[in-house]
């Protein structure tokens, strides 16, 4: 049986560009995905959110609606999915990657043309975001 968790990801737009973060896994291996994480269960998907904002990217945000969701099942937890709402925003500061939460780095991209080791179903969200 799979545990389930609850997580929120933000879709921060710009000229037709969305943000995603590079961040590392335990093996040494990067992936590209939204900022955002798994939200405690004693925090509404809000408040999470803000919360991992500043844990990843030391950053503050104004979050505006839920505009999709996604199922991901973990890599390195193959018994772990995580359903993660997706929230649209705008970045009130600049990010700045934190590498003790293992984050690499990020990137404005084209939602058509993500790197290549952009997390699936990230990818399917950013690509059905529509016109940004």
């Amino acid at each position: 049986m799979d545990t389930v968790r609850t997580g929120a990801k933000a879709l921060f737009a710009s000229r037709s560009r969305v943000l995603l973060i590079e961040e590392r896994r335990a093996d040494g291996s990067t992936f590209w995905t939204l900022p955002g994480g798994g939200v405690k269960p004693t925090e509404s998907l809000r408040d999470g959110l803000h919360r991992e904002l500043r844990e990843e990217l030391r950053c503050a945000a104004r979050l505006s609606e839920d505009v999709d969701s996604c199922l991901y099942r973990h890599r390195t937890k193959p018994d772990t999915v995580t359903h993660y709402t997706i929230v649209s925003g705008t970045l009130l500061t600049s990010p700045d990657p934190n590498a003790s939460e293992d984050v690499v780095g990020y990137e404005w991209v084209d939602p058509e043309n993500p790197p290549e080791t952009t997390l699936p179903p990230i990818q399917d969200v950013i690509r059905d975001s529509g016109p940004l």
